[in-house]
């Protein structure tokens, strides 16, 4: 049995294989003088660990801090259009793949800018060809929208068919530039070519002023993304072509003195009477007497002259049919 004695610190320790126990005495005040040191240098290496480790953490937290400031320093440059900017820190793996990934990622946006200043390049470019061939073509052009209304027309147009740019804005082509017995025309047209197909013919269209002049018309589909958006209709002026087709029509059927029909026109005539089935057929031969007595005498334009009277009188006379 053991008593707690005040001021002494006891303490037991069985001796194996006895019975015995050594038992030991420490007075309080001596054990506490030897354990002050030590405890005064545990608490004195713990407050240096701490603080060290918070230092450290400082210190780690700061270098981290600054790495990161240089890395958002770098994204500030590529975010204003300076893709020469780089970041590198291979200071630690992590910091080093972060570093490589950044600047692929900037290599990658650099060249994609770059192919978008390339390709607005060419698209301005091909613009400027548009416009170019657009207002000095010497073709008239409109270009429709999808119910067939005026958006754009060239300078040629206007000359064409008299409307200035802003009075052929927004109104239907073919209230323009239609001519009312031919308005179930003008609407077939467009319907064709808004249905994606090209459309090509010679016809009459009207000017402002009411006056008709004959054109070749050339409408073609405005193709995007399988879908048609609109119209090109390209009016070719034919006026000069078609008469030009006329008279020679006229002088291959027509004698060009007298007006009245040639001996092609005959002999095509006659052919075509006895393939038809017709029962009877009058042939007139008549002459001009003392025609060769007046071209002798008098010249051949005072013959002349008596030709184009005599063929007056029997296009007066005989009935047209």
């Amino acid at each position: 049995r053991y008593r707690h004695v005040t001021g002494v610190q006891t303490c037991a320790l069985p001796i194996s294989q006895t019975d015995w126990k050594l038992v030991g005495f420490i007075p309080q005040a001596g054990l506490e003088r030897e354990l002050a040191p030590i405890r005064a240098r545990t608490i004195g290496v713990g407050a240096v660990s701490a603080i060290l480790a918070t230092a450290a953490g400082v210190w780690v937290a700061s270098g981290v801090a600054r790495r990161l400031r240089r890395l958002v320093g770098a994204m500030a440059k590529v975010e204003k259009g300076d893709f020469a900017a780089r970041w590198r820190d291979y200071s630690s793996v992590e910091f080093g793949e972060l570093s490589d990934k950044f600047n692929s990622m900037v290599t990658t946006l650099e060249n994609l800018m770059q192919q978008q200043r390339a390709s607005q390049t060419q698209i301005a470019l091909q613009k400027v060809y548009f416009e170019q061939l657009f207002e000095n073509s010497p073709e008239s052009i409109a270009i429709i929208d999808e119910s067939d209304r005026v958006e754009r027309v060239n300078s040629r147009f206007c000359q064409m068919f008299g409307y200035c740019r802003e009075e052929a804005r927004g109104r239907p082509l073919n209230e323009l530039v239609v001519p009312p017995h031919l308005a179930a025309e003008g609407k077939a047209v467009s319907e064709a070519v808004l249905a994606s197909r090209v459309v090509e013919l010679e016809t009459v269209r009207q000017r402002k002023d009411g006056s008709l002049l004959e054109v070749f018309v050339l409408g073609y589909p405005i193709v995007v993304m399988d879908r048609t958006v609109g119209v090109y209709v390209i009016y070719r002026d034919i006026s000069e072509r078609k008469e030009a087709e006329r008279r020679l029509t006229f002088a291959s059927t027509h004698d060009l003195l007298t007006g009245l029909f040639n001996r092609a026109y005959f002999e095509q005539e006659m052919q075509r009477l006895e393939k038809g089935d017709y029962p009877a057929a009058g042939v007139v031969v008549c002459d001009i007497d003392g025609l060769k007595l007046v071209n002798d005498t008098l010249g051949h334009a005072v013959g002349d002259e008596m030709l184009v009277l005599a063929a007056r009188l029997l296009r007066d006379n005989v009935p047209a049919d």
